[in-house]
């Protein structure tokens, strides 16, 4: 083998395994899955069922964390009730509310709505307080509304470090799929 064939053939191999390095990580209770990004920590799930994955090296500057969370007053919802009422982007007291952080701690950066398979999916950005988080952080977020729960998914950084993070940050965040 050449020199060109084994560059080729490394190259068609590191981007086979990039490419693979992503797979999707079902939580163990299986009720959502999620592709954490490539190279990030093994996914480690919580005593409360939330699965987070470090960036390398930054595990207290940058990662992602999803769960499913039941809600009692959601449950006797329908869907296409849920994405009637949930329709709207959901303002900062509620996501605060969803966050569980003291509204006045954050910033709603920007925010939407959207239906995706039929399930009403509320995205938000957001910056944080140092106190929150023990970072000045700002998070991309979505969360898909359910009958008697929601699935969410949220990555975070600290605020400078959040635009060069931005384009992964999406890409996870929109894997995000309920079971």
């Amino acid at each position: 083998m050449n020199r060109a064939t084994g560059a080729f053939l490394s190259a068609i191999f590191f981007l086979f395994a990039t490419l693979h390095s992503a797979a999707a990580f079902t939580d163990p209770a299986k009720r959502y899955t999620i592709d954490f990004p490539a190279g990030w920590s093994k996914p480690v799930v919580d005593a409360e069922g939330n699965a987070q994955s470090n960036a390398p090296g930054q595990s207290d500057q940058v990662w992602c964390r999803a769960n499913s969370h039941d809600l009692a007053t959601l449950t006797l919802m329908s869907q296409a009730q849920l994405n009637k009422d949930y329709g709207a982007p959901l303002d900062q007291p509620t996501w605060a509310a969803v966050l569980s952080v003291d509204a006045a701690k954050m910033t709603l950066v920007a925010h939407e709505s959207r239906v995706v398979n039929g399930v009403i999916v509320q995205i938000g950005t957001f910056n944080f307080q140092k106190d929150v988080l023990g970072i000045e952080a700002t998070a991309r977020f979505a969360s898909y509304i359910l009958p008697g729960r929601m699935v969410n998914a949220g990555c975070f950084a600290g605020t400078k470090t959040f635009p060069a993070m931005k384009a992964t940050f999406e890409k996870t965040i929109t894997s995000l799929k309920p079971l």
